[in-house]
């Protein structure tokens, strides 16, 4: 019937190997260690054990560590599940069952020393999850469906605890941040053929290295940003799909390395480190979302797009940084980028910490690259808005801006006083070369700027002088 299930002990409760407590629709409560004080006894569920409460909600509370066998339920309100400690750990005690099945109302997990381990995650299938650890430890949650992260959110609160939060079958859906304190890592990740990771809300680390992945697309919506700071790095993938970010969504570090990759797409919002910083966006483009930010600013800006970076022709509409330096590579689309002060062309590279489910890391570097180059007859567009462009010879092929066929070639420098300096060759293989400067420019020893068939070159010095 809907009657409850109550079990209070002075010291620990111990559910052993195929114990069943089943309710059809009443609560169960099971509180050890009732005592005055905290005396650290122990709430233990054999790996067999299992409760049931039906439609009712499942409560358990000890001052020590928790182990679950299986917790079930079916009840959709924001209490389905509470599983707290106020000194030890909430642990996965094997797995014969899932250690929470509530797939319709909020699960709240709170604990000092640890929810789930690197080596051994809680498993669940839930609806909404809420959860904190506050001392040592890190949370580790492993969902077998879609999942949503609400309530207070997925937080640790000390001892630089990571966060590790996946779906093996299902959508990861961020209602609520997900946070991990000081050097803290956090891996977020769908895992399942066509999962989308979606943020409402913000991913944070205090200094830790931070990994987004989905099997297919990643979002982030309006005002959802990815932080972390010093040397902490950041790499978000979308693996058969695009990586999304609203105009008002900033991802950003110190000195870390930025590396974003979407298997179609990538649109964004902000990127922002005093480090490197490398995009890509293997079968599609790569473009802007909006003017809340610069889209990126780096110290160095590594660009692979299967079809474009930014937009050419009817709607134009380029992709905005502030970075020193800069090599990309694009399809069809062309390259259209602005640049608010100087920048140079050169090799360009990005190595980031990609974050493991144990919540170690290992490295992964997009390898260096040189020059501005296109195919499949895209144009290339390059403006600095308020400073010098400087095009280098970053490899050994002579050459530092390249447009595939009919493709056509903008270099401007611009701004008072602002030079173009060329060190290496710029060609186009039968389109148009325009060169401008708003003062002076300068071609280095060997250098030419050629095209071919019916393309013309044209070059302004502004108010300084051409020397070649």
């Amino acid at each position: 019937g809907t009657g409850a299930i109550t079990a209070v002990a002075e010291q620990k409760i111990t559910l052993n190997a195929n114990v069943v407590v089943q309710a059809v629709a009443g609560n169960v409560a099971f509180t050890a260690d009732n005592l005055a004080g905290n005396n650290g006894h122990t709430l233990f569920m054999n790996d067999t054990a299992l409760i049931d409460a039906g439609s009712g909600t499942v409560t358990l509370t000890a001052d020590g560590s928790i182990t679950l066998g299986g917790l079930k339920t079916t009840n959709a309100t924001a209490a389905a599940v509470t599983v707290t400690t106020p000194s030890g750990a909430v642990v996965d005690g094997g797995d014969t069952y899932l250690e929470v099945e509530a797939n319709s109302g909020t699960v709240t997990v709170g604990a000092v020393a640890g929810i789930g381990a690197a080596a051994n995650h809680l498993e669940t299938r839930l609806h909404t999850l809420q959860a904190t650890n506050l001392t040592s430890g890190g949370i580790f949650v492993l969902e077998t469906d879609d999942l949503i992260v609400g309530g207070t959110g997925v937080k640790t609160t000390g001892g630089n605890g990571p966060v590790v939060v996946r779906t093996s079958g299902g959508a990861l859906t961020l209602n609520a941040e997900a946070a991990a304190h000081g050097t803290g890592n956090v891996l977020l990740a769908a895992l399942g053929a066509g999962t989308d990771v979606v943020a409402n809300a913000d991913v944070k680390s205090g200094s830790g290295h931070v990994t987004v992945t989905g099997a297919r697309h990643v979002t982030f919506n309006a005002g959802a940003d990815l932080r972390t700071s010093g040397t902490g790095t950041v790499n978000v993938v979308a693996g058969t799909g695009s990586v999304t970010l609203s105009d008002t969504s900033l991802f950003t570090t110190g000195s870390g390395h930025l590396r974003v990759l979407g298997g179609v797409d990538v649109t964004l919002g902000g990127l922002s480190t005093t480090g490197n910083a490398s995009v890509t966006a293997t079968a599609g483009s790569i473009l802007d979302a909006g003017d809340t930010y610069v889209d990126v600013v780096a110290a160095q800006l590594r660009l692979v797009a299967g079809t474009g970076v930014g937009t050419l022709g009817v709607g134009a509409n380029a992709l905005e940084t502030t970075v020193a330096t800069l090599s990309a590579q694009a399809g069809a689309g062309g390259i259209n980028l602005r640049e608010t002060d100087g920048l140079t062309v050169d090799n360009t590279g990005a190595t980031v910490q990609a974050v493991n489910p144990d919540a170690t890391v290992t490295p992964v570097t997009d390898a260096a690259q040189s020059d501005l180059v296109t195919t499949g007859n895209g144009s290339l567009v390059v403006t600095t808005t308020n400073g010098p462009l400087t095009v280098n010879e970053g490899d050994a092929d002579d050459t530092g801006v390249s447009a595939n066929g009919t493709g056509n070639v903008r270099l401007s420098a611009g701004g008072a006083g602002s030079d173009l300096g060329l060190n290496a060759d710029v060609e186009s293989g039968t389109g148009h070369v325009t060169l401008l400067a708003a003062d002076a420019m300068t071609l280095a020893a060997t250098v030419d700027v050629t095209t071919a068939g019916g393309g013309t070159v044209d070059v302004l010095a502004g108010t300084g002088s051409l020397v070649m």
